[in-house]
């Protein structure tokens, strides 16, 4: 008798012994959690891997390069914060006002943009609410963050079509808060490409004078600003009196696993058509000349949500973002041309979902990709339709690929590292 309740209690201790095992890996490492209801197998290898610290050769070079010290994801609970900002870019802020603190959304800053959430690029959280800015009490504030980009001093310069008052919010902000803790994010790099000078005036030379005039000026707005970068190279290209590196985070749950039966997706036609020399339109179409027909590159176009939907309703923002979401994950492979675009965050999104990436060498590209282990990155067209191609063509290896284009993602583009972040960032600045 004594036997086999001696067994009995072994096999007791086992099982909640591993069922408390699985429960603290849960709650510590969320990002996990896909892989254990996806892929069993690989979520134990991980696993396994972690506990042992066996870490590869592209996990060295990351820690190496960037220094790169894992934040933990069990965080002191902060008190929540009200934070005074605008809308600036909405796919951007959809993360970022996961942090849970209250934000107010100011309008009537200067900008007509800021007045409106952009209910096709993400869902507006509940967390946001929009107050005119004549309305603010400043002092029932604990922090600002103020988002720009390259253009905000000089919007004419610009080859896209902006409207004049595209800075004036920003400046309008920038007084209006000089009083609080703060924060600014740069969503740009150094206005060279997009500046527009006719030959007559004096070409390149010119333009490369008014760039560097400009980058002069807008550093010098902001020297008393902390401002986040979404790359190094950025960061180093601006050269900002005081400011950090933070890049984009996503939600496996939101990204989750893409069937890549079709073959490779690029960004939006509209996005060539806006900013062909930033977004490298001259390297795709030399790309798919290359390719000569051995896949389709097709232009981002997602399916649009169902016509029981509401335009422009909640339901319909979200039903837009998983249409979205479930597009981009149905191809192999993602064509980034992009020249200029710091961390593009279609690239980042795309990885998430398994898809791979091949792409340009610039914006810290070859601190996370490996070529041949989750994904590719070259300097030339040639060699990124001679990767595309090799990928039509090996099945297999594509398929490993995707799958450690995903790792990848979810361990360095993951929404618990982006927050952790930006909330240890708030509460140095406050």
């Amino acid at each position: 008798m004594n036997i086999v309740f001696f067994r009995f209690g072994v096999r007791l201790m086992k099982a909640i012994c591993f069922r408390l095992l699985l429960f603290l890996v849960l709650l510590l490492s969320r990002k996990y959690i896909i892989y254990y209801v996806q892929a069993p197998r690989e979520f134990i290898r991980m696993l396994i891997d972690k506990i042992y610290c066996r870490y590869d050769s592209m996990q060295y070079k990351i820690n190496k390069c960037l220094n790169y010290k894992r934040l933990s994801f069990v965080q002191k609970k902060m008190r929540k914060l009200n934070i005074l900002t605008y809308r600036w870019h909405s796919a951007h802020q959809y993360e970022l006002f996961k942090l849970g603190h209250h934000f107010t959304l100011a309008t009537g800053s200067g900008t007509s943009m800021c007045d409106f959430w952009d209910d096709a690029q993400r869902p507006m959280p509940s967390n946001v609410r929009f107050k005119p800015l004549c309305a603010i009490d400043i002092k029932k504030y604990d922090f600002a963050i103020l988002p720009f980009d390259e253009d905000i001093l000089r919007p004419e310069a610009s080859t896209w079509s902006l409207p004049m008052d595209w800075g004036q919010g920003f400046q309008n902000m920038l007084a209006f808060t000089k009083e609080l803790p703060r924060t600014a994010i740069c969503h740009g790099t150094p206005q060279c490409c997009d500046m527009f000078v006719k030959e007559s005036e004096g070409g390149a030379v010119l333009r490369d004078r008014l760039a560097e005039a400009n980058r002069m000026d807008l550093r010098d707005l902001v020297k008393d600003v902390h401002v986040v970068c979404n790359s190094h190279q950025a960061q180093r290209e601006w050269e900002f009196h005081k400011s950090s590196v933070i890049w984009h985070g996503f939600s496996p749950q939101e990204f989750p696993a893409g069937t890549h039966a079709k073959a490779c997706l690029t960004l939006p036609r509209s996005a060539f058509e806006t900013r062909p020399e930033y977004r490298g339109r001259e390297h795709l179409e030399r790309a798919i000349t290359l390719l000569n027909g051995i896949c389709e590159v097709k232009y981002t176009t997602p399916p649009e949500p169902h016509t029981c939907y509401e335009k422009g309703t909640q339901e319909w923002a979200v039903a837009k973002f998983r249409s979205y979401t479930s597009y981009i994950g149905e191809f192999a492979v993602y064509l980034n041309p992009t020249v200029h675009s710091p961390m593009p965050r279609s690239r980042g999104e795309a990885m998430m979902t398994g898809t791979i990436p091949v792409t340009l060498r610039n914006h810290d590209v070859d601190m996370f990709i490996q070529n041949g282990v989750n994904g590719f990155y070259g300097d030339t067209a040639e060699e990124l339709a001679k990767y595309i191609t090799w990928l039509m063509k090996n099945e297999k290896q594509r398929d490993t690929i995707n799958k450690n284009a995903r790792r990848t993602a979810m361990d360095l583009f993951n929404i618990d590292r982006y927050l952790a972040e930006w909330g240890k960032l708030i509460a140095t600045l406050c």
